[in-house]
Parts: C-alpha cells; sequence; structure tokens
C-alpha cells in the first residue's frame, strides 16, 4: 500500500535465554565459521549488532543502505571491506 512501513526485531542477541540463543549460535556455529572466514576474512568482525527484519502485507519493503558509503554519500574506506593479494580486510 505504500504507507505501512517495516518492522524489525533488533536486539535478539540480548534477548532472554533460550529465546537469544539460536541468534547467538548461528554466529559462531563450527559448520559455518570456514564460510564465515572464506567470505569476510579471517578475524572478521560484526559492525553492528544483527536486525530480524519482519513486514506485513503492503509494507515498503526494504530501501538498501548502508555498504562503504558514507552518510554524504562519499567512499569512506572505514565502513569497506576490501581484499589485497587475495587476503580480505574488513
Amino acid at each position: 500500500d505504500g504507507t505501512t512501513g517495516r518492522a524489525d526485531l533488533g536486539g535478539m542477541l540480548e534477548w532472554d535465554s533460550p529465546d537469544c540463543d539460536p541468534f547467538r549460535a548461528v554466529l559462531a556455529h563450527p559448520r559455518l565459521l570456514p564460510y564465515y572466514n572464506e567470505l569476510c576474512g579471517r578475524g572478521y568482525r560484526m559492525d553492528h549488532l544483527p536486525i530480524l527484519i519482519t513486514q506485513t502485507t503492503g509494507a515498503d519493503g526494504f530501501m538498501f543502505h548502508g555498504g562503504a558509503t558514507g552518510d554524504d554519500g562519499r567512499w569512506d574506506h572505514n565502513l569497506a571491506y576490501s581484499c589485497h593479494n587475495g587476503v580480505y580486510l574488513n
């Protein structure tokens, strides 16, 4: 409908157990760690807490945001992930 906004459930890592457990477990799951290391490089980091997005019928969707640009739209190397000579840096 273009007027209904999206909702999010931010803070799920801080919920009481057992509700937070699945979200915390996926961050350090032994079967997933090799994929995280390959995609983000060893020593990867979360640059902010994850957000679980929920939407109802008619919600406005999810506008793409963030990336390696600052609020002014210019490139900000501090926000970027990069690869130099096969080594991922974050």
